[in-house]
């Protein structure tokens, strides 16, 4: 009776080895796919980290784009600006020594009909 109470509690260690083998080798297959998916996020983390670096590269060129190209229409503006007031002082000028010119014809002409 001993001996079989004896093999009965070998055969329950067995049995609670057993268990707790699977119940550790389950543990371990988990801590070994949560360790697997965080790599792999860790991996997606890092590429989208450099996509986002690269993205603010080409952000602060499109503004130093943008800067410049504002400064280009503004002094091309302002060229414009320039051409047009020396274009309106010219036609003043013009018409103002065309006026002339037809007021000394018009009295060339009435000089001479008289």
């Amino acid at each position: 009776m001993l001996q079989a109470k004896e093999t009965q509690i070998a055969e329950l260690k067995d049995r609670i080895a057993s268990i707790e083998q699977g119940r550790n080798s389950a543990f371990e297959k988990q801590i070994e796919y949560f360790e697997s998916k965080r790599q792999e996020l860790q991996a997606k983390i890092e590429k989208l980290q450099a996509e986002v670096i690269e993205k603010e590269k080409q952000v602060a060129q499109l503004q130093n784009k943008i800067e410049r190209i504002q400064e280009e229409n503004a002094r091309r503006l302002s060229d414009f600006d320039f051409q047009v007031e020396t274009l309106v002082n010219e036609k003043e000028q013009l018409t103002h020594q065309l006026d002339g010119i037809k007021e000394c014809y018009e009295t060339k002409m009435h000089e001479t009909t008289e």
